[in-house]
């Protein structure tokens, strides 16, 4: 049962980038987002999902719902251009505008108790590396050598590690991620996995399993716990594919 619901037009104050494109993507194997110190955002092969989910998602809140199937399959580059120094979060409601200019997204917003992964400190110290503040933002997802998944990340708060893990890793974690940590500031980190169910035609995995789970806890030394939490759940009304740019 809804706890409460908000209906509202799609914003027509948001920020908006610079300059902006949105192209079909120029590679097919992984993804990556940077967001450079001079303002510039590249975003390569990312899906359409990732983009919504980015523009859309809220501290503590669950993701959007009621998303079309081709959003996942739906890939695109983005290049655009904000002030100097912007951080990520800043960058969150240009993402929106586009979305709404480029795929003319719709959307509007309930709260509702939901189940959901809470991410705290292990039994230790955690092990994070401190990120330097001059340096950008990015992550790249891809295949270790060996055949490990593979997240390699730079200048990330755990709020934007949180909204990551269930992209990552949906099978297993299946629920929103919500920041408990109470750990402040960016850092640097990779993580390692295997996927513990492989999913349909995926040979099964030669390698020792590791879990999201257990990755989260040796390599981070943070931790995944369940709780049933009133979270923000965001209903997507309507979205198109994207007008591109040549």
């Amino acid at each position: 049962i809804a706890l409460t619901t908000l209906g509202f037009a799609q914003p027509s104050n948001l920020p908006t980038f610079d300059a902006s494109a949105m192209k079909r993507p120029s590679a097919i194997n992984g993804s990556s987002w940077h967001l450079e110190p001079a303002g510039s955002l590249i975003l390569r092969n990312v899906s359409l999902r990732a983009l919504v989910d980015a523009a859309l998602y809220k501290p503590g809140a669950s993701p959007p719902k009621g998303r079309p199937d081709w959003l996942d399959s739906e890939r695109v580059d983005v290049v655009a251009k904000t002030a100097p120094n912007t951080k990520f979060d800043a960058v969150r409601p240009m993402l929106l505008a586009l979305l709404v200019e480029r795929c003319k997204l719709m959307f509007h917003n309930q709260r509702v108790p939901k189940p959901v992964f809470a991410l705290v400190k292990g039994g230790r110290e955690p092990k994070l590396t401190m990120a330097n503040p001059d340096e950008r933002y990015n992550c790249d997802t891809g295949r270790t050598a060996t055949g490990l998944f593979q997240e390699k990340c730079q200048g990330m708060t755990m709020t934007l590690l949180s909204e990551e893990l269930p992209n990552l890793e949906p099978r297993d974690i299946d629920h929103r991620v919500v920041d408990e940590t109470g750990i402040t500031g960016a850092y640097d980190f990779a993580l390692e996995w295997t996927r513990t169910r492989p999913a349909p035609g995926e040979p099964e995995p030669e390698q020792h399993i590791v879990t999201m789970f257990e990755a989260i806890e040796t390599q981070l030394g943070l931790k995944l716990e369940k709780r049933n939490l009133p979270v923000d759940v965001i209903l997507i009304d309507g979205i198109q594919r994207p007008t591109l740019d040549n």
